[in-house]
Formats: C-alpha cells, structure tokens, sequence
C-alpha cells in the first residue's frame, strides 16, 4: 500500500508539473517583455461570434527591438485568389485583403504604429503569410505544437474542411510550377497543387513582424 500511495504521489506532482509548465506556456505576455514561445495580443477580429475580439499572437523570434509573430488561431477561410489567373504572391486578392481589409479593420490608428513594413519575395507588406521556408524549416518545426492549424468558429463558418479541430492554412510560397503551398491540419506536412488556389478555402494565419520597444 505504501508503494502504491508513494507511486500516486509521484505521479500526482507530476501532472502538476505539467499543467504548471502548460499555463507559461499558454500565459499573455505584455508585447516589451514576450520572449519566443509566449503570446501577445494586438488588434480585433470577430472569432467565436459577430463580435470582434483580441487576437492572439505567437512570439516565434524576438531581436533588436522587433518581434516575428503569427496569429495563434487561423482567423478567416479564403482562396489564395479570387478568380482562376495564375498569380504570384504581389498579385493574389488574399496579400490585398490581407494588406486592405485586415489590416485597417483589425488595428487601431496606434496598433498600425507597431506594425513593420516587411519585404516579402518582391514587395513591402504590413500583414503577410509565412513562406515554405519559415514554416517548415526556421520556425514551426516537426514536433512544434504551433503548427497545427486551430481554427476560429468564425473561420470554420466560412466552410473550411475540418479535421479533427484542425484546419489547412495556407503559405505564400509559390513553385516553379505556379503550384500554391499550404501546411496540412495536422500540421505535419506542406502540400502543392497548381492552380487551385481560386477555389480552394484554406485558414489564413496571418503574420507580421512588430516593435517591442526592447
């Protein structure tokens, strides 16, 4: 009987440990004091109902007073374009909306302040999506919980396929083949399938990268 209550204790404290390291993981950080892994809140933008609410950012680098942050859950479900042309990323109507719609209607006069213009491939952006690059390979590697696409009631209200709770999103990555990349609900694996972007809903994270003032 010993045993068995000296083994439950064990295993008590460390379930407690667990969940202990589970609210750091998944605690709001101010933007000046956020270290990689921690989230943030900037902007608005309507999630489990009509209302807008704060969205949540994941700190993936921090540097020289900057910080690289994506969005924690996918907030919307569109095409990569609106109509069947094979575009690039400077030319698709997902980069406008992000750029447009998004970026005006989710931030205030003061959160725009913080936001960083950003070469992305050709051109400048405030509001941009990962590459095939960051995705896979710098930032949201295999065995990376942040990955896996958590989708938003409001984005599966606009039809996304989902998963298990998990949804696609997509990439701005284009092949040489004009093929459109997208990270898999799982968040295992980044697909390609040429000219499906104009009909394909997929999650949107957007990403930025801000001022944290340190």
């Amino acid at each position: 009987m010993k045993r068995i209550a000296a083994f439950c204790l064990v295993v008590m404290l460390l379930c407690l440990a667990c969940a202990a390291g589970l609210a750091e993981e998944y605690q709001i950080a101010d933007i000046a004091d956020a270290r990689v892994g921690n989230v943030i809140t900037l902007g608005e933008y309507p999630q489990e109902g009509a209302e807008d609410q704060p969205i949540e950012w994941i700190v993936l680098q921090k540097a020289n007073g900057a910080a690289f942050v994506i969005s924690r859950y996918i907030l919307e479900g569109i095409p990569y374009h609106e109509n069947k042309d094979k575009v690039t990323w400077e030319e698709c109507s997902l980069r406008a909306w992000l750029n447009g719609d998004f970026y005006y209607g989710a931030f205030s006069d003061e959160e725009r302040a913080l936001i960083m213009s950003t070469k992305t491939n050709e051109e400048y952006d405030y509001i941009f999506l990962m590459n095939r690059s960051q995705a896979i390979e710098n930032y949201l590697h295999d065995g990376f919980a942040w990955r896996k696409g958590i989708p938003t009631q409001h984005a599966l209200d606009t039809g996304l396929y989902n998963e298990n709770g998990r949804c696609s999103w997509w990439l701005r990555t284009r092949g040489k083949t004009n093929n459109i990349s997208w990270v898999f609900a799982s968040g295992r694996d980044v697909s390609t399938h040429p000219d499906k972007g104009y009909k394909n809903i997929n999650g949107v994270r957007p990403a930025m990268l801000i001022l944290t003032g340190k």
